[in-house]
C-alpha cells in the first residue's frame, strides 16, 4: 500500500566509482545531453510520519540524474544494476505549469500543461532535442505520457482517500511505495 512520508537523509556523496563510470558508459546517448551525475549513500532517514530513524547498513545508494527541462526523459533509466535512479529537473518551472503549492501535484504535472509548454516552445525544443514531432517532444519531456497520466492518476486517488479519512495532506505530497 503506499503511505505518504516526509523524510531526512544522511548522505554520502560518492565520486569516480567504477558504479559512476559504469552509468556513464552504458548511458552514452544519455551523457551526449551533459546532465549532471551523482552518486548518494543514505546512511539513515527519518520519517516524519513514524517519528522512526532508520540506519541503512550497508547504506543505501541513489543515482540522481540533474537536468534542465527541456530534456529527453527516456533516456534516464528506472534503475541501474538494482540502484534507484532519480530523474531530477533543474531550474525555474515554465510559465506554463502553475505555481506548484497553488495546485495538486496531478494538475501541476498534467500532460496538457507538457502540450501548452510544447506548442508555446516548440522551435527551442526542437534545436536543443532534435525532434520534429510534437507527440514525440511530449513523449520525451514527459518520460512517457501514458505513465505519467497513470501516475498522476494514482496521486490523485490516494490523496482522495486520505482526504476522505480526514487527513490533510498538502497538495504537492508524493506517494511512496
Amino acid at each position: 500500500m503506499a503511505e505518504i512520508s516526509f523524510q531526512s537523509r544522511e548522505v554520502r556523496f560518492l565520486k569516480n566509482t567504477s558504479l559512476l563510470k559504469r552509468f556513464k558508459e552504458q548511458n552514452s546517448e544519455l551523457m551526449a545531453l551533459k546532465p549532471q551525475i551523482e552518486i548518494l549513500q543514505i546512511v539513515e532517514e527519518y520519517s516524519s510520519e513514524t517519528k522512526k530513524t532508520k540506519k541503512h547498513s550497508p547504506p543505501l545508494l541513489q543515482i540522481n540524474v540533474w537536468h534542465p527541462f527541456i530534456f529527453d526523459n527516456r533516456l534516464i533509466p528506472k534503475t541501474f544494476e538494482g540502484i534507484e535512479v532519480k530523474n531530477i529537473t533543474t531550474g525555474a518551472t515554465p510559465k506554463e505549469f502553475p505555481d506548484i503549492y497553488m495546485m495538486p501535484l496531478w494538475e501541476h504535472n498534467s500532460v496538457d500543461n507538457y502540450k501548452k509548454f510544447i506548442e508555446n516552445h516548440y522551435s527551442e525544443i526542437r534545436e536543443k532535442l532534435g525532434i520534429d514531432d510534437k507527440d514525440e517532444m511530449l513523449e520525451a519531456l514527459t518520460g512517457g505520457s501514458k505513465e505519467l497520466e497513470k501516475a498522476n492518476r494514482a496521486l490523485e486517488k490516494e490523496w482522495k482517500k486520505l482526504k476522505a479519512k480526514g487527513v490533510a495532506p498538502p497538495l504537492n505530497f508524493e506517494i511512496k511505495h
